[in-house]
């Protein structure tokens, strides 16, 4: 295998990861927020309200996190491109 073949496989690995690793973390967010609205709708003997509030309020959260990390690493990638087309390479993304 050639070195941009390697790079290449190595993108694509981190990229399955990281989607896994939101996926996890909007699902267990999520979780955690909606049993803690349970424990407290049955301590206070209220209906859902505190378990369907918390739940979204999670949603919204993590939908906002992630809003701002995807235009953060776009933002990333943008500036990369216009370097690249400056003719500007850092010295970790040269060929050998």
């Amino acid at each position: 295998m050639t070195t941009d073949d390697l790079r290449a496989k190595r993108e694509l690995n981190t990229g399955f990861a990281n989607a896994l690793t939101r996926a996890f973390e909007f699902a267990a967010t999520t979780a955690i927020f909606c049993g803690l609205g349970w424990l407290v709708d049955r301590a206070a003997g209220t209906a859902p309200i505190f378990m369907i509030g918390l739940a979204v309020l999670a949603l919204i959260g993590q939908f906002v996190r992630f809003w701002y990390a995807y235009d953060l690493e776009m933002r990333g990638h943008e500036r990369e491109l216009e370097a690249r087309k400056a003719g500007i390479v850092r010295p970790a993304e040269q060929a050998p």
